[in-house]
Formats: C-alpha cells, sequence, structure tokens
C-alpha cells in the first residue's frame, strides 16, 4: 500500500509536469512573464512651476520617477510636447538619452533635470509625457508651467544740445533711464555707455552702474568741455557733435542700444586761426615749379598763410609766428622769413623759405590777438603738401612736404613678381661690393630716440660699433662730424664703398658733406618690387651697378629691369634686363646669382657713357 501510494504521488507529479511544459514553452519564459506582481509609477511633484524668469535667464527643477511596485518598470518614451523652451537636461545627473527603453526595478527611482530658458517674453506651458507599461497608469502627463518678463528700458531727451561753452570751461546735462518692463533694467558704466567716436573729449560721462526695478528712473551726467576749435571755410565754428550709446539687457533691438545726439560749440575769447599752404615754388633760374608740393635743395619755396579771427578782429603780419618744426638732419638754412610787401589784409600773409638739403620738413604759421591768444601746436593736426594746398577750412596750420633731389644719376629696380627679395647695389670708384656703413649720428634702431648718445663709429676693421664721446673733439682737433673717443677722432658715419641696403646713406666724396652722398630711399624686402637709388654730384669715376638675390633659397625665378636715368630726366639713358636665379637649397654651399649690370663712367660733365656687362652674373652673395 505504502509503495503504491508513492508511485502514484510520483505519477501525478510527472503527468502535471507534463501537461504543464507545452504552455511554459509556448509562453516564451521571459522575465516579464515569470515577475510576480505589478509594476506601479509615481512622479514627485505632479508638476513642475518654473515661476518667471527674465529672457535669457534659465532655470531648471527635478521631476523623480519612481517605481513602487512588485515587478520591474519599463520607460518605453519621455518627450516635451508644445514648447521647446522646456528641455530634459539629465537622467540621474548623466546626459539625457533616450535610445532605448529605461528598465526600473521594483523600488527604485530616477531623477530627471528640466529647463526652462525662455527666449521671449510670454507665459508658456507644457506636458511631461512618460510612456511605461505600468499597471497603474501607462501614459503619464506632467504639467509644466513658466513665464517670463523683459526690461524696457526709456531714455530722455534723445538730444542733448550745450549751446556755447567757454574754452576749458565744462557744461553738465543730464539724461533720465526710466525701466517701463517688469524685469530690472542692468546698464553697467564701463561696458554699456559709449562715444562713437570713441573719443573722450570734449564730451565724457559721469554717472554709475543702473540695475532699476519696474517704474524705476535714474539720470546720467554728461559733461561737454571743448578744449579746441575749427572754424569752416566761411570763418564759422564748427560745431562739436557725437552720439552716446547706451547698451542694456533691454532684448528690444530697436532699442538697444538707444543713441543719443550730442552737440555743442566753443566760445568766449577765442585764438585766431590759420591755414598754411604754398603759394609757389621757384627754381635758382626764377621758373617756377609745375607742382608746387615738389621743391628740390636749392628752390625757394613760398609760403601763403590765411588768417582769421574768430571774433571779427584784425590780425597784422606783425602777429604771425612762422616756425620750423622739423628739417632734415644738418639742414642749416633760415626759418621761412615774413615778405611783407606781399601781404594782403586782411587775411592773406607770405614768407619765403629756401630748401637746402632733401628730406622731410615740417612748416607751421601761428597767430595770435590782441589779447594774446594763440593756437598751440599739436602734431596729430599736421597735413601733408597736397592736403594743405587743397584745404578750403582752417584745419592745417602746420604743414609736411618732402624736397627730393633733381638728382644727377638716378637708378631703379623692378622685378615682375612679389616674393623675391632683389637688392640694388651701386658701388663707388675703386669700391667693394657689399661694404655696410653705420650712421652714428641717430639710434639705428630707433631713428626717434632723444636718448641716444653713442655718436661716435668706431671701425676696427671687422666691426663697426657706436660709441658714447668720451674726450673733447676741439681739443684732439677733431674734424666736424667727428667725434672724441678713446683719445681718437671718429666719424659720426662709418662708410662702405657700396649703396645698399646695410649702407643706404654712405658718406662719399667731401666727406661730411651730405649733397654729394647717394642715398637709397626704401630698402624693398616684401610685399613690394621696386628699389630706387640717388646721386648728387657724384665724385669721378667709373660707378658699378649691380643687383643681388637676396636670401633666394626657395624663392621663383624672376626677371630684373635696371633703368638708369641722368640730370633729373623722364626718360631712362640705359635699360637691361636679365634672369634671376634662386639658390638651390640642395646644393651643399650657398650660392648666389648676383647680376654685374653695367659701368657708369663718370668724367665728362656732359657725357656720361654706359658700358653694359653684357649680362654677367657671378654667384657672390650679401648678406
Amino acid at each position: 500500500m505504502l509503495r503504491l501510494s508513492k508511485w502514484l504521488g510520483f505519477g501525478l507529479c510527472a503527468f502535471v509536469l507534463a501537461c504543464s511544459l507545452p504552455a511554459l514553452l509556448a509562453s516564451g519564459c521571459d522575465d516579464t512573464t515569470l515577475d510576480v506582481g505589478d509594476p506601479i509609477i509615481e512622479v514627485e511633484p505632479d508638476a513642475l512651476d518654473f515661476g518667471t524668469l527674465n529672457v535669457g535667464e534659465s532655470r531648471n527643477l527635478t521631476l523623480t520617477v519612481s517605481n513602487t511596485g512588485t515587478a520591474s518598470l519599463k520607460i518605453s518614451g519621455l518627450d516635451v510636447d508644445d514648447d521647446a523652451e522646456f528641455v530634459i537636461e539629465t537622467k540621474d545627473g548623466q546626459p539625457f538619452d533616450m535610445d532605448e527603453p529605461i528598465g526600473l526595478s521594483q523600488g527604485s527611482s530616477m531623477e530627471l533635470s528640466i529647463s526652462f530658458a525662455p527666449d521671449e517674453r510670454d507665459v508658456y506651458a507644457a506636458d511631461l509625457v512618460i510612456y511605461s507599461d505600468a499597471e497603474n497608469e501607462q501614459q503619464v502627463r506632467v504639467p509644466l508651467f513658466g513665464s517670463s518678463s523683459v526690461p524696457d528700458i526709456e531714455v530722455s531727451p534723445l538730444r542733448l544740445d550745450f549751446g556755447g561753452v567757454g574754452l576749458n570751461s565744462t557744461l553738465s546735462l543730464f539724461l533720465t533711464v526710466t525701466n517701463r518692463g517688469d524685469a530690472p533694467l542692468l546698464v553697467n558704466k564701463s561696458s554699456d555707455l559709449e562715444l562713437a567716436s570713441g573719443n573722450p573729449d570734449p564730451f565724457s560721462l559721469h554717472g554709475q552702474d543702473l540695475n532699476l526695478a519696474s517704474g524705476e528712473q535714474r539720470t546720467i551726467e554728461v559733461v561737454y568741455g571743448p578744449k579746441d576749435f575749427e572754424l569752416d571755410a566761411n570763418g564759422d565754428v564748427i560745431p562739436d557733435e557725437d552720439v552716446l550709446l547706451i547698451h542694456s539687457n533691454d532684448p528690444d533691438d530697436y532699442e538697444n542700444p538707444v543713441l543719443i545726439d550730442l552737440s555743442g560749440h566753443a566760445s568766449g575769447n577765442l585764438w585766431p586761426v590759420t591755414a598754411i599752404s604754398i603759394a609757389e615754388i621757384t627754381k635758382l633760374d626764377g621758373t617756377p615749379l609745375a607742382d608746387a608740393c615738389a621743391p628740390a635743395p636749392s628752390d625757394t619755396v613760398l609760403f601763403q598763410a590765411r588768417v582769421r579771427d574768430p571774433e571779427g578782429g584784425q590780425i597784422q603780419s606783425s602777429n604771425l609766428l612762422w616756425e620750423m618744426k622739423d628739417r632734415p638732419a644738418n639742414s642749416i638754412s633760415r626759418p621761412p622769413e615774413r615778405v611783407d610787401d606781399m601781404a594782403e589784409p586782411p587775411d592773406l600773409f607770405y614768407a619765403s623759405f629756401k630748401v637746402d638739403l632733401w628730406g622731410d620738413y615740417e612748416v607751421c604759421v601761428f597767430a595770435s590777438d590782441a589779447q594774446g591768444n594763440i593756437d598751440e601746436y599739436d602734431p596729430a593736426e599736421v597735413c601733408d603738401c597736397p592736403t594743405a594746398n587743397a584745404s578750403q577750412d582752417y584745419s592745417c596750420h602746420c604743414m609736411r612736404f618732402t624736397a627730393i633731389p633733381r638728382e644727377d644719376i638716378r637708378i631703379e629696380l623692378t622685378w615682375d613678381i612679389l616674393g623675391p627679395d632683389l637688392d640694388l647695389h651701386l658701388v663707388a670708384p675703386d669700391g667693394e661690393f657689399c661694404t655696410r656703413s653705420l650712421d652714428c649720428s641717430f639710434n639705428p634702431w630707433d631713428f626717434n630716440d632723444p636718448n641716444w648718445t653713442k655718436t661716435a663709429c668706431v671701425d676696427s676693421g671687422a666691426i663697426m660699433t657706436c660709441r658714447p664721446p668720451d674726450c673733447d673733439p676741439v681739443a684732439l682737433g677733431c674734424l666736424r662730424c667727428q667725434e672724441c673717443y678713446d683719445n681718437a677722432c671718429h666719424w659720426k658715419k662709418c662708410s662702405g664703398s657700396d649703396c645698399y641696403w646695410d649702407g643706404r646713406h654712405p658718406d662719399w666724396g667731401v666727406l661730411c658733406d651730405e649733397v654729394d652722398d647717394p642715398a637709397m630711399p626704401i630698402d624693398c624686402t616684401g610685399g613690394c618690387r621696386e628699389e630706387k637709388l640717388y646721386l648728387n654730384r657724384p665724385e669721378q669715376g667709373i660707378y658699378t651697378v649691380m643687383v643681388n638675390y637676396f636670401d633666394s633659397a626657395g624663392k621663383p625665378t624672376t626677371t630684373a629691369t635696371v633703368k638708369i636715368f641722368f640730370k633729373g630726366d623722364v626718360n631712362p639713358t640705359a635699360e637691361f634686363t636679365s634672369y634671376m636665379t634662386p639658390d638651390d637649397p640642395e646644393t651643399p654651399q650657398k650660392e648666389c646669382d648676383t647680376w654685374n649690370v653695367a659701368l657708369i663712367t663718370w668724367t665728362d660733365p656732359e657725357d656720361h657713357p654706359v658700358i653694359y656687362l653684357g649680362d654677367s652674373h657671378s654667384s657672390r652673395c650679401c648678406d
């Protein structure tokens, strides 16, 4: 009986298993089928209210999603409908990504960070929709709320007219800034207030940073203080004008920035103003030049001054002061001298000046009135010669012009393409190619150095250097243009016999006489393709013209042209062309291309033969 019961119990279990197995296999036996119980979804809070933000601001709030059921929860989707201003940023602190379903085991939760960033003034509402297999709710909607406000700037008045204000005096006017919006209005004094001109004179600003609540207002002080003035062609004072730009956090492009027109003019006891120009230039023989801006050494320049007293006072020639503000080194000609017999009252006056050296000159004319008022020199207001001659107002009381020699010899080098660096050379009679010069009369590295003292050029044969004089040149019997250093006389300029980029103004011929020295005005090293040499009063002998392809490695072949002019001719006496070939960077030893162009024989005052050297080239370098 006992054995039978055991057999019946075993058989019954087998029967049940056999009947149940097909059903289990048919179901697939997945985890969900095997889970016991149901997933339940809960969210906290049930809505997100972001409140009111300024346009451009953002705020993040956290939503917690939990599974409080007894089985795993599968979230298949998370979407925000209607408004793009609401964005799911992160899930559990990591960037949000919904590429695949999210699973939450029973009793677990996740945190979603939702951001709200309004881009315009409005009220916003949307739903965050959560799709899942929860037993209680398979589509949960979480309402999202938010709104935005903006500041609204109002400035009054939109124009400030200061009228007439005395020189070196000030007048203040005020602007009222009001916030007509709902959000705080912000104006930063240092970054949001600016003058269109960028010039702090004659208008300036005084105030502080603004942080205005809705309906609040503050003032900005604008100060006008004229320190100078100009007259137009009719002799009337030209008003000072500028525009104040007030930036803010107001999102309205029409009001950001707010533009405030500013104007005012100088008044009171104003000094007379002048305008300088060149009336005429005559050569030694009295012939006038067609170009009144192209004097040369030995020419006479006749300056004209127009004078105007803004208060209508009469100006005499004795009230004028002519000054030479700048001239070439070693120029000794007298400053401009009044020509009273040419004065044409009430406002035209003249002065003459004889040019003695080539280079840059700067001349000014000032006038004083009966009260002793006189204009001041401002280097920034110097006009070039064409501008001064064409000016119809009183903006040019100083002018700059360049005297260019009518050279006995002029040599021009040009080449056909940008990139190569070709150097023109003029070698003196019995001179050597590539012998440098050093001028210690000024700082070779800073021509405008006012503290330069190393004016003695010491040439040891192997090296040239500038030294500060340390002994008495008179006691030692030194010549003019010589300095005393280490108990010896030294020239201020150590001169080589080649005029080129490293010796652009050597002292040839009569020592310390610049009239017979060659000059290379510009050394073209890039972005150009032309060099020139000038020589006046050349000493007798045979000069050699050469062209060197400087630092040619990796550069292209180029065609060079040399033109030789005599006695200021417009057309060249001789013209030669040759190919200039760069150095091959693969060769172990550097080789340069130097073109031996021509010889100039200068022995007869009227006849200057040019001997072409037959397109002769050498591998000599000049570094």
